[in-house]
């Protein structure tokens, strides 16, 4: 099952029932954890398609290259809702770029700005949600 069709269910029920019970600020962080997750598994689907895509020696974008990173996104994600899918659930571009040698995909996050990146075995202090693609530098 594709958790994005979860979207909408998902943001209603845990933003009503968080709002109604606890408050705003916690609405806000079940609604942030939630779109953490769902921003996860896009980078994850856009690791596995570049990867594949220089196995088979198709037009892959390189990191830096913002334009054409971001079209390359919008040719592998679908989304409803007429969402642009190079950008976050926060509304911000997917980046591409180097990080400590190595290539990675990343969303900044519910902070919306640039940081460390937090990796998918990284719980406490999430920053940029990234995923390493490729080979290393």
């Amino acid at each position: 099952m594709n958790p994005g069709r979860l979207i909408p269910s998902l943001l209603l029920a845990t933003g009503t029932v968080g709002a109604a019970k606890n408050g705003p600020e916690v609405a806000a962080k079940i609604t942030d954890t939630i779109k953490i997750v769902l921003v996860r598994y896009e980078l994850a689907q856009l690791a596995q398609t570049y990867d594949r895509d220089a196995v088979l020696n198709l037009p892959i974008p390189k990191p830096g290259d913002q334009d054409r990173f971001s079209n390359w996104v919008r040719e592998c994600l679908k989304a409803g809702g007429g969402r642009d899918v190079a950008l976050d659930l926060w509304e911000t571009a997917y980046r591409f770029d180097w990080a400590s040698g190595v290539k990675v995909m990343r969303s900044v996050g519910p902070d919306k700005q640039p940081g460390p990146c937090a990796t998918n075995q990284e719980q406490q202090g999430v920053d940029d949600l990234c995923e390493i693609v490729g080979e290393r530098k």
